[in-house]
């Protein structure tokens, strides 16, 4: 499991958020979540994905989102840059 660098803004209701994840293409796929799925990493928080690809070349990678987003996209195209390997847990 991967995490990938997100906003975060308050939700429909008390232990939802909002959250924002920036494709390659310029725009923020939106979906709403609990709170508490999110990891912490010092101030900032971050949303569990699964890579489904990599582009090496353009440096990109192919993710899994845990609920699909507003616009209906259940995957989308991040920059590598964003992500963050899980600490807790071991590459295959």
């Amino acid at each position: 499991m991967e995490l990938v660098r997100c906003e975060v803004s308050e939700g429909p209701r008390v232990g939802y958020v909002a959250v924002g994840v920036k494709s390659i293409e310029g725009h923020t796929e939106f979906l709403t979540i609990e709170d508490r799925l999110l990891a912490h990493r010092g101030d900032e928080r971050y949303l569990p994905v699964s890579v489904v690809g990599k582009d090496k070349a353009r440096q990109t990678a192919l993710v899994q989102l845990p609920a699909e987003a507003d616009s209906g996209a259940n995957r989308v195209w991040v920059r590598t840059d964003d992500l963050v390997l899980e600490r807790d847990e071991v590459p295959a």
